[in-house]
């Protein structure tokens, strides 16, 4: 395997001790019985300590300074050291730099590993920095069109970086992987950005071409060097050799590091399942939430949401945008117009005025504009809507509002159990609609046009039925608020909305 080393001379001599000795913590003499007694005594210590790496450290400190001499307590964070470096739980590096920058780096205690103090030293030097849970180091670099970008530039819930070198073997084995990895993901808006680590871009073609040729349509990538070099990005992001990933949160914050395509693909599992046990918690707590407060009542928003925000918007935020998409969904599509307007005011104080605490596109940029716009074409006082509909005799019908004093216009569907009975209360009243310059028009809300024609058959209506041609492609659901039906409009003779979902008793009452 070709490596991309790029350090100076004295550093890439001393890389090739770390790389010939990983067993760096104490020197081989200490390979004895005493080392061994040592190092079970510290195993057995750490085993009983939760893994997370405050506990960790505070463990290790203890076992340090717990000794007897600073022969002993050099030999056991020697251990310690070693142990943490070697370990394959991703973050461990974190305690054994600790340990380091602590005890040996201070000359507190004695450091006995291969390779010296000089090891030690770059061995800090070149990860302290690029540590799980710091904030990834920034850096400006350039696209291959000469545009400059930033890391804080680059958008995306999460973000990939993937370090290579144009003359690396690996990197080019490596990036189709970490692409079909990523295509598999790519519901959690990863943005993937490689990074050429040194000023050549020459060869940085080809990898826009396995990007291209590979990667879903719906992945942002981006390919990034630096033509002027002199950049830290070899010490700040360990570079010794590449390929190298690293995985970042919507902070840049690093959650990944040194990672293979493989591990990679672990951790974004671990993301998707937590992100499924936020959904499903949020879909058994927001119904429940929201039937508490009465929205009818101007304070109620305030107290409903603001705690929710602040407590979910807090701690890295993850559980904020899955709980107010919710929030928002089950809002906007309740048939009770209080709580649509409430679902209105929820998307502008938390949604559209705080994004850049959003990360999921397809919500903020999609289904989101669409909701907001259907909630404003259909308040009492908008324009109503029209499209295209035909009769039974597949006629183009267009509703003429300034012919008639109101028109009331009901969505309806044959396999809807409250339809009939509601059809049956406006033949009641249709003569007295009629003198009152009323004109009823039913639009069937389905996509079985047979279905419609026994109906219209079966139940011989005297006003207008209308249907939409294209069974395929309706808008109707996307213009019309017609989640439960029967759905009425009562439209004036200048096409606005007077009233909706209303009853029968409600429509005498408000044409008179």
């Amino acid at each position: 395997m070709k490596k991309g080393i790029t350090v100076a001379l004295f550093h890439t001599l001393i890389l090739f001790v770390y790389l010939i000795y990983p067993n760096r913590g104490v020197s081989q003499s200490a390979e004895d019985s005493l080392y061994l007694r040592y190092q079970k005594r510290v195993e057995h210590k750490l085993l009983q300590v939760p893994h997370h790496t405050d506990s960790l450290i505070a463990a290790s400190r203890s076992l340090i300074e717990s000794s007897q001499s600073r022969e002993e307590a050099s030999l056991i964070a020697g251990i310690i050291f070693n142990r943490f470096t070697s370990s394959t739980v991703m973050g461990d590096e974190s305690i054994a730099i600790a340990i380091a920058k602590e005890y040996f780096l201070t000359s507190q205690l004695d450091w006995n590993g291969q390779g010296g103090i000089p090891l030690l030293k770059l061995f800090v030097e070149f990860n302290e920095k690029s540590l799980i849970g710091l904030e990834a180091p920034p850096f400006n670099l350039f696209t291959l069109s000469g545009e400059a970008l930033s890391l804080h530039s680059i958008e995306g819930r999460y973000t990939l970086l993937l370090f290579v070198d144009p003359q690396c073997e690996a990197c080019h084995r490596e990036l189709p992987k970490v692409i079909e990895r990523l295509n598999h993901f790519s519901h959690l808006n990863v943005s993937l950005c490689v990074i050429n680590s040194s000023k050549d871009s020459v060869g940085m073609a080809h990898y826009y071409n396995i990007i291209k040729e590979k990667v879903a349509p719906t992945q942002k990538f981006t390919l990034l060097y630096n033509p002027y070099g002199g950049n830290d990005l070899q010490r700040e992001y360990n570079l010794l050799s590449t390929p190298k990933l690293y995985l970042l949160d919507s902070k840049k914050k690093i959650i990944g590091r040194n990672l293979q395509e493989s591990s990679l693909g672990q951790l974004l599992t671990a993301i998707e399942q937590k992100e499924e046990e936020s959904i499903r918690f949020c879909e058994e707590f927001v119904p429940t939430y929201l039937s508490l407060f009465d929205f009818n009542q101007e304070e109620s928003f305030q107290r409903a949401f603001e705690p929710l925000f602040i407590k979910s918007s807090s701690n890295g935020g993850e559980l904020f945008n899955p709980l107010f998409i919710h929030l928002f969904l089950t809002l906007a599509h309740s048939p009770h117009e209080e709580l649509k307007e409430t679902a209105y005011k929820l998307a502008q104080h938390y949604i559209i005025e705080k994004k850049e605490l959003w990360h999921y596109p397809s919500f903020t940029q999609e289904l989101l504009p669409k909701l907001l716009r259907k909630i404003e074409q259909n308040r009492v006082g908008a324009q109503y809507q029209q499209v295209k509909l035909l009769d039974s005799k597949k006629r183009v019908n267009k509703i003429t509002f300034k012919r008639k004093r109101y028109h009331f216009i009901y969505f309806f569907n044959p396999q809807c159990a409250i339809c009939k009975p509601f059809t049956f209360e406006l033949r009641r009243i249709y003569k007295e609609l009629k003198r009152e310059r009323v004109e009823i028009v039913a639009i069937y809300s389905g996509a079985n046009h047979l279905e419609l024609l026994h109906y219209q058959k079966e139940e011989q209506l005297p006003w207008r039925v209308l249907y939409y041609p294209n069974e395929e492609k309706s808008p109707l659901i996307e213009l019309y608020q017609i989640e439960e039906l029967p759905m009425g409009y009562l439209v004036n003779s200048r096409g606005e909305i007077v009233a909706k979902g209303i009853n029968s008793v409600e429509l005498q009452r408000l044409i008179k």
